[in-house]
């Protein structure tokens, strides 16, 4: 798969791995600051134009490339049924 999408499967699918240890997030959100780990190791360094190097170095990532995953990070179930609704 090209870089890009890569990135962007596995960005919903570490949030959706956070969510899932931390659920209380899962209906509001984390907010416009929350972060998400890389538990699945879909990200490397080589590529490091997609996050800054302290998210590589501290694996801890605080910019999804996509507005679906922009909604449900910050937003939750909530913010990502708005979203739905609205389209």
């Amino acid at each position: 798969m090209p870089t890009s999408p890569r990135y962007r499967v596995a960005e919903f699918a570490n949030i959706c791995l956070e969510y899932i240890k931390k659920t209380y997030y899962f209906i509001f959100g984390k907010g416009y600051v929350g972060t998400f780990k890389d538990y699945i190791g879909g990200f490397n360094m080589g590529y490091q134009s997609t996050f800054s190097r302290e998210e590589f170095i501290n694996n801890i990532f605080h910019s999804p490339h996509d507005a679906l995953n922009v909604v449900l990070l910050s937003n939750g179930f909530v913010g990502l049924a708005s979203m739905v609704y609205l389209f």
